[in-house]
């Protein structure tokens, strides 16, 4: 099923913004980070949208760069796209993962669409 592009921007920034809301504020600054495969076409629209619910508290991981390595100190990461997912996190780090295929992670992984 395809969607007008007007109503596909919506539903990515909305899906956004639930993953902003499920990762809540943490407390302390480089808790949180934002983990892109890429940072143009939908990942972008999704980004923004989460950057809009969290603003600027989180650090940003472009994997599209040469040489980025995943967070190794963030207890919450908001991964957008499969390669950002399917990267190896840390031991009990808390993962959302935005724009990427449905597949079983485990007994603690939860899906969430806006369709």
């Amino acid at each position: 099923m395809t969607y007008p592009k007007a109503r596909s921007k919506g539903r990515t920034a909305a899906l956004a913004a639930a993953a902003a809301l499920c990762l809540g504020a943490p407390a302390a600054a480089g808790e949180v980070a934002a983990v892109l495969s890429s940072d143009s076409g939908p990942y972008g629209e999704a980004f923004a949208g989460f950057r809009g619910g969290l603003g600027e508290s989180f650090d940003i991981y472009d994997l599209s760069k040469p040489g980025t390595e995943t967070p190794e100190d963030a207890t919450h990461v908001a991964a957008f796209g499969a390669k950002a997912s399917a990267r190896e996190y840390p031991p009990g780090t808390h993962l959302v993962s935005v724009l990427t295929p449905v597949s079983g992670k485990g007994r603690l992984w939860h899906e969430m669409s806006m369709l």
